[in-house]
């Protein structure tokens, strides 16, 4: 739901007609941002078992530094040679593809079989 947020603040800014469109869009976005963000960095933490969790942690970490690095360098380059509708467009289109490939390529690991396992727990001694 939060790449589908930030969608529709892309394609809100680009059909924007006055600046007062964009309080719509900044809400938009501060909410495809905090379920992108927050709730991403939750659900990384369920993923494996508690020997596993500290490289899903990792890979989650880092494997968004290119798309981090890259997504504004990329936006700047199509302001300064295109426009900013074709920015806003490219944003929107990149964020429903990202949204299609989370649904498609993640589960949701609260309900994997594996993380209800009891091997997966450490009981301290009594």
């Amino acid at each position: 739901m939060g790449c589908v947020a930030c969608a529709f603040s892309s394609v809100l800014a680009c059909l924007a007609s006055n600046a007062n469109w964009f309080y719509l869009v900044f809400i938009g976005e501060g909410i495809g941002m905090i379920a992108l963000q927050n709730i991403a960095a939750v659900m990384t933490l369920e993923f494996g078992n508690q020997h596993q969790r500290p490289a899903y942690i990792g890979l989650g970490n880092t494997l968004i530094a290119t798309a981090s690095i890259l997504a504004p360098l990329l936006g700047g380059w199509i302001v300064e040679n295109i426009d900013y509708r074709t920015t806003f467009l490219v944003a929107a289109i990149c964020a429903l593809v990202a949204a299609l490939l989370l649904q498609v390529g993640v589960s949701d690991p609260r309900y994997l079989e594996p993380n209800f396992s009891n091997d997966s727990v450490n009981v301290l001694p009594e």
